[in-house]
């Protein structure tokens, strides 16, 4: 799954170029340490927290708590492989959940995604 997406200043989003889930959690990544159970947790992100940030920006709140309820909309338009139309991951999405949750770091579960084409 691709999407269309250049960051702009200020964390703003333009689609012009290709970003697959894979590399906008490598992306994301890199903007905080990793946590669990949330997409943002004081401050930190998980898998898909991380993507998130990649193709939309830091949210407003990240340094509290923000979970799928308030973000994941936008993630599902986004990514719609991995989400329900409600906003909650499928089953797909639940295992890149799960993995996050389990100990894997961000760029194993990255590297995990691109090798199945994602």
């Amino acid at each position: 799954m691709f999407i269309d997406t250049k960051l702009r200043p200020q964390g703003e989003v333009q689609q012009v170029g290709k970003l697959r889930l894979s590399e906008a959690i490598r992306t994301g990544a890199r903007a905080r340490q990793q946590c669990t159970e949330k997409l943002f947790l004081t401050g930190r992100s998980c898998a898909f927290g991380a993507a998130y940030e990649a193709v939309f920006g830091t949210p407003e709140g990240v340094n509290g708590v923000l979970g799928f309820s308030e973000l994941g909309l936008r993630l599902a338009s986004a990514f719609p492989k991995f989400f329900k139309p409600s906003g909650a991951p499928n089953d797909l999405g639940q295992e890149i959940y799960g993995r996050n949750d389990d100990g894997w770091t961000r760029e194993q579960i990255a590297d995990w995604l691109e090798s199945q084409g994602y």
